[in-house]
C-alpha cells in the first residue's frame, strides 16, 4: 500500500518539477535543461518502456501516440474493426512498431531523454521521449506510421 502511495508521489513530485521548470518554454526541447535523462530497462511494446530515473523504475507511455497491439486481445479486435483490416495485420504492425523502437533505443545505448506530461489512467508516466540528439522519438514513430496519434482524456 505505501509503496503505490510513494511511486504515485515520486512520479507527481517529477512532473511539478518538470512543468515548473517548462513554464517559460515549453516548446523548447533541443535544450537538455528542459528534460530528464533516463536509462530504458525494458521496451514493452511500441508505446511502453520502463525508465529507471531516481533510484526506480518507472513504467512510462509515450505520450501522443499509439501502437497497434502485439497480441491477440480485445483491443487488437477493436483496432482491426476500425481499420478495416485482420487482426494477423494489426499484431503484425504492433510487433512491427516494438522492433523499430528497440532498435532506436539500442542505437541510444539504452539511455534517452524524457519530459512527463502526465500520469495515465493506469499509474504510468506519460512522456515524450527524446534521442542522444534531442529528436523527439515519440514523433518520429508517429510519422513513420509505426503508431498513430492519440490523446490522452483524464478520467
Amino acid at each position: 500500500m505505501y509503496e503505490k502511495f510513494y511511486y504515485h508521489i515520486s512520479i507527481l513530485t517529477l512532473i511539478i518539477v518538470n512543468l515548473s521548470t517548462y513554464a517559460n518554454d515549453i516548446t523548447d526541447t533541443k535544450n537538455p535543461k528542459y528534460l530528464e535523462i533516463a536509462e530504458v530497462k525494458r521496451v514493452v511494446d511500441g508505446d511502453t518502456i520502463h525508465l529507471y530515473t531516481g533510484g526506480e523504475i518507472i513504467k512510462t507511455r509515450l505520450y501522443g501516440i499509439d501502437c497497434m497491439e502485439t497480441a491477440p486481445i480485445h483491443r487488437a479486435y477493436h483496432q482491426a474493426y476500425d481499420r478495416k483490416t485482420t487482426v494477423e495485420d494489426i499484431i503484425n504492425q504492433g510487433n512491427l512498431a516494438t522492433k523499430i523502437f528497440k532498435k532506436i533505443i539500442k542505437e541510444n545505448n539504452n539511455t534517452v531523454y524524457f519530459k512527463a506530461m502526465g500520469i495515465d489512467r493506469y499509474g504510468r508516466l506519460l512522456a515524450i521521449i527524446y534521442d542522444k540528439n534531442y529528436v523527439n522519438i515519440n514523433n518520429k514513430l508517429k510519422e513513420n506510421n509505426y503508431c498513430e496519434p492519440y490523446v490522452f482524456i483524464n478520467k
